[in-house]
């Protein structure tokens, strides 16, 4: 494991503050957390986690309406940057009003609005003050991520045996590498355009081929097994055998997905561990 310094801690002057420069912090009793980089991911919408910067939300984890998942707790610990000071665990942003100097985030921010503890030129300095450090405290913690997050992954995951299964379905929100090689690395990363790039000119040449095989009209079913009873496919049944090969390929498609992709790989197997998470495993994560 590296080492690294301990937890910053963060005042109320200084949370109101970096709230008002567009930072979305929250805090969980006295665990401070930085989702600035998780809010357009947020599965309940950008704006339900902008409502609550600067607010302790261990209530809302709790839910009504939403429980959060273990799954959902564990991910928010990757945005861990510090604690809160003592007695200032209470202290959060006030909603805004719709009124001028409201904060891109729905609130507003005042030195009204701040305890009366909070000294107005604390709050000036933390919000001209650049931030020289990164607010996210990370640590490599091999006993706790059971992977070294700054070497490539695939020579690591075999080792994990009967955890493998449990770790690969808790995604991270951070930067992963497969490969020592940097071509390998490079190519193992596609645009999501470049599918379409690649495969809609496959698809309308397949297509063309096929329709103009119809059109000959030497086209008929089983004729590989009988003349007699064969049956002739026009050229106008050609919508209906596209639409039909999607449908089949779809169901195919998630038959492998949900028993050959989701199958758990024997944990004393070095080799099938790594090739399910090279194959599957890693879109997990």
């Amino acid at each position: 494991a590296t080492a690294t310094a301990g937890p910053r801690s963060f005042s109320a002057a200084e949370v109101r503050a970096r709230c008002a420069q567009g930072a979305c912090l929250v805090s969980c009793h006295r665990r401070l957390y930085d989702l600035s980089g998780f809010v357009r991911l947020h599965p309940g919408g950008e704006q339900l986690l902008r409502r609550r910067a600067g607010t302790d939300v261990s209530a809302a984890l709790d839910g009504p309406p939403h429980r959060h998942s273990a799954n959902a707790r564990r991910w928010l610990e990757q945005y861990y940057v510090g604690e809160i000071e003592p007695g200032d665990e209470q202290a959060s942003l006030s909603p805004a009003e719709s009124a001028p100097g409201a904060s891109p985030q729905g609130f507003s921010f005042s030195f009204q609005s701040l305890p009366e503890t909070v000294d107005e030129k604390e709050v000036v300095a933390a919000a001209q003050t650049p931030d020289q450090t990164d607010l996210c405290y990370r640590t490599v913690d091999v006993e706790k991520d059971l992977v070294d997050w700054q070497k490539p992954l695939l020579w690591q995951v075999g080792y994990l045996g009967e955890k493998y299964d449990e770790w690969v379905h808790q995604p991270v929100d951070r930067p992963i590498r497969l490969f020592h090689s940097d071509f390998l690395e490079f190519l193992s990363k596609t645009a999501w355009y470049v599918v379409f790039m690649v495969w809609t000119p496959v698809v309308l040449y397949l297509s063309w081929v096929s329709y103009t095989s119809l059109a000959q009209g030497n086209t008929r079913l089983f004729s590989s097994f009988t003349t007699e009873y064969s049956i002739p496919v026009h050229k106008y049944y050609f919508p209906f055998i596209f639409l039909l090969g999607m449908i089949l390929w779809s169901l195919l498609e998630y038959l492998i997905h949900r028993f050959v992709f989701h199958m758990k790989p024997p944990a004393s197997n070095y080799y099938l561990i790594t090739l399910h998470f090279l194959l599957h495993g890693q879109h997990h994560k």
